[in-house]
C-alpha cells in the first residue's frame, strides 16, 4: 500500500493503480477486510486522475467496508471525497 501511495504523490498514478490492485488481492485472499478498505481508499485516489468511474466504485467500496466495520472518520472522508467526482461524465467529441 506504501509504494502505490509513494508512486501517486510522486506523478505515476499508473504505476500507484498497480501496486493498489496487487495490495487488494493480497489483503482480500488473507480476509483482512480493514486494509481492504483502506487500500481501496488510496486506490480511490490514484484513479481520480485515470479513470473517474473507476475511482467512484472503489470509493464506494471502501465506504460500504469503513461503515460495517463502524469506522465513522473514514467513512466520512470517503463521503466528501465521493462529494468531489463529477456525477456524470461528459460525452467524448
Amino acid at each position: 500500500m506504501s509504494l502505490g501511495y509513494i508512486a501517486n504523490r510522486t506523478g505515476f498514478p499508473e504505476q500507484a493503480v498497480a501496486y493498489h490492485q496487487h495490495a487488494l488481492a493480497l489483503f482480500r485472499e488473507l480476509g483482512d477486510t480493514s486494509s481492504e478498505a483502506d487500500v481501496l481508499e488510496q486506490l480511490g485516489h490514484s484513479l481520480t486522475s485515470i479513470d473517474v468511474i473507476r475511482a467512484r466504485q472503489a470509493w464506494e467500496q471502501a465506504l460500504k467496508l469503513y461503515e460495517a466495520q463502524h469506522r465513522g472518520p473514514n467513512a466520512d472522508r470517503i463521503r466528501a471525497d465521493l462529494d468531489t467526482l463529477p456525477t456524470a461524465v461528459p460525452p467524448i467529441r
